[in-house]
């Protein structure tokens, strides 16, 4: 991880995840964006300090800031997985199908056996962007998945 050289980087990080897995977001928030603050420059490993923002925020119905964490968290030429979804499922709410897809394609080109990818990309298409065919199909690969 590129953190700082200093190991106060790596508890800060370390103790914001666990205080999230306790549901204690507002002091998660608070370590997470502390990481973010002293770490400006760039790199894949500060992504999931990103996702993690984002997914705090979330709790506290913040969208439009945490979409712009999760925007920096998929900036990488390869973003986790899990913020691609994370970006796809809250493009979704935001009503930003077509960009909600594009984020689903790349996770499906990664991972090609996610069947949770195929399910929410089929809905996506059958429900919002009146592409039954494709969608009922990308249904059909998911069930096809899950068993």
């Amino acid at each position: 991880m590129y953190l700082k050289n200093n190991d106060n980087d790596y508890c800060l990080l370390n103790r914001g995840i666990a205080h999230y897995r306790l549901n204690h977001y507002k002091r998660a928030l608070k370590d997470f964006q502390k990481v973010v603050s002293e770490n400006k420059k760039f790199d894949s490993y500060l992504s999931l300090v990103f996702d993690y923002l984002a997914s705090v925020l979330l709790r506290f119905n913040q969208k439009a800031e945490a979409l712009k964490y999760l925007n920096l968290a998929c900036r990488s030429s390869s973003p986790s997985i899990q913020s691609l979804y994370n970006r796809a499922t809250l493009l979704v709410e935001l009503k930003e199908y077509k960009k909600a897809v594009k984020d689903l394609n790349r996770a499906i080109r990664t991972v090609p056996t996610e069947p949770l990818f195929f399910e929410l990309r089929g809905n996506i298409l059958v429900n919002h962007l009146n592409q039954t065919k494709k969608g009922l199909r990308d249904l059909k690969i998911s069930e096809e998945l899950n068993y």
